[in-house]
């Protein structure tokens, strides 16, 4: 097979060249470079830019395999979190949210829209109470009614597509 490419090659070059010495251009100096290479480097060159192409669509099929892998973050209070005075930021990169209790409604809003909160109450006693919340008119506040004040620890958990966004604060 490769015999058969090489001398395709070895041809398609030799006749191109013949024409354009014949044609007197400017590429004529180039066919001289041409006529001396070995087969397996006019093979090389022939072949070379199919690999690329080949090449950019196998990493175009890699990266969608990866984005479509299940991903666990954490989420980073900045700074201290108080739940109950409406002073709690967490952040990961550039996804934002504050966390906050008003009137014993737990609000949160972030800077883009999720898909799903859950809220976890833990006790002092390792009793825990789950609570979903639910989302005002946009994907970027929700809200349930919990009841924050015997609870040692606060368990959230974002998640946007195939991205889970963790956290636990204590609220002693």
């Amino acid at each position: 097979m490769s015999r058969i490419i090489g001398r395709t090659v070895e041809y398609f070059s030799l006749d191109l060249c013949k024409s354009l010495i014949q044609l007197d251009t400017i590429h004529a100096p180039i066919c001289g470079l041409i006529l001396y290479m070995n087969r397996h480097t006019k093979i090389a060159i022939t072949v070379a830019p199919f690999l690329a192409i080949g090449g950019f669509i196998a990493s175009g099929y890699y990266v969608d395999a990866q984005n479509k892998k299940e991903r666990f973050l954490k989420l980073e209070p900045q700074g201290e979190c108080k739940i109950e005075q409406g002073d709690c930021e967490l952040s990961n990169g550039k996804f934002r949210l504050n966390l906050a209790q008003k009137s014993g409604i737990t609000h949160l809003a972030t800077t883009h829209p999720i898909d799903n909160a859950v809220i976890s109450l833990v006790q002092a006693n390792n009793q825990e109470k789950l609570y979903k919340l639910e989302q005002n008119k946009t994907r970027l506040n929700w809200q349930v009614k919990t009841d924050l004040s015997s609870k040692s620890k606060v368990r959230l958990l974002i998640t946007i597509s195939k991205t889970s966004y963790l956290a636990e604060l204590d609220i002693n």
